[in-house]
């Protein structure tokens, strides 16, 4: 809105600022439009991107699967799909023949990097800190270990109470580190269904799931497919569990990933600031204030 406009407005409404319009300062952009910043910058959706290396990585893995399900298990472990493989091919190829053709001989001319040195050595340092860090947390495990194994020598002959105040030791964690060998009482553990699958069962599944007309469907479609054979293995549930349990469970659509949005809180630290069009509670100095 134009500053005479907005003036005009403000004569209008008696020298108040008219509502739903702030008083944050305008800026000229290159063109010399005036415009205003927009206090709530929401991130813009992203879709997946493949890096070359990601990309050879996987063609080489999909050659070197002989065996039947092998593929299909690389697939949807990776979030691919079988077209995927067919582009990626075809770019490699493309690549390869552009690198055998004859080009202009001569040194190639390299611009220098003026960052290069500072990032080598930042990475030296980082080295350094990191091997640090890990002799710190190995002798704070030995002096923690060698405490504990004086504290069960000494709670033999004073008791464990006596013992663990002597040397400020909190008793939960001597007993933790005494039965850290001990395993769980059977009775704890959740029985296993009467009806659940057995391994073999379980292992058929999988193999079905990774066969090369299933290869680009979901467990819903295999799952119809399946019933239209003539063919009942488990349900739609039990082969994304499966399937779940072998890390073959991607989100494999080329769809924008929307990150999670927050709701904005705008802060006025002055009078006529933030302008408000509708009934909206305002936090005060107080918690549970507005």
């Amino acid at each position: 809105m134009e500053p005479q406009v907005i003036r005009k407005m403000e004569e209008m409404e008696g020298g108040r600022r008219p509502t739903g319009i702030s008083s944050i300062k305008e800026t000229k952009n290159i063109q010399g439009i005036r415009t205003v910043p927009n206090p709530e910058v929401p991130e813009r959706a992203v879709r997946r991107r493949f890096t070359a290396e990601y990309k050879l990585r996987i063609l080489k893995e999909a050659e070197s699967c002989t065996e039947r399900g092998q593929l299909g298990a690389l697939l949807r472990r990776e979030g691919l799909y079988s077209t995927n493989l067919i582009a990626w091919r075809r770019q490699m190829e493309k690549g390869t023949l552009e690198a055998l053709s004859p080009r202009k001989r001569g040194p190639k001319a390299k611009r220098p990097d003026p960052s290069a040195r500072r990032i080598a050595k930042l990475e030296r340092e980082n080295e350094r800190l990191n091997k640090k860090l890990r002799q710190a947390d190995t002798s704070h495990r030995e002096r923690r270990e060698e405490l504990m194994n004086t504290a069960g020598s000494l709670a033999k002959d004073v008791g464990i109470k006596s013992a663990c105040d002597a040397l400020a030791v909190t008793r939960a964690s001597f007993y933790r580190w005494r039965d850290r060998d001990k395993h769980f009482i059977k009775g704890n553990c959740r029985p296993i269904p009467p009806l659940a699958l057995t391994y073999d069962e379980r292992k058929d599944v999988l193999d079905t799931l990774r066969e090369e007309r299933f290869i680009d469907q979901a467990p819903q479609e295999v799952y119809a497919a399946l019933l239209d054979d003539g063919a009942y293995l488990c349900s739609v549930r039990t082969m994304y569990r499966i399937l779940e349990e072998n890390q073959e469970v991607r989100e494999r659509r080329n769809q924008l990933r929307h990150p999670g949005y927050t709701k904005p809180e705008i802060l006025a630290t002055a009078s006529n600031q933030v302008w408000s069009w509708d009934i909206t509670k305002l936090r005060g100095p107080v918690k549970w204030t507005y």
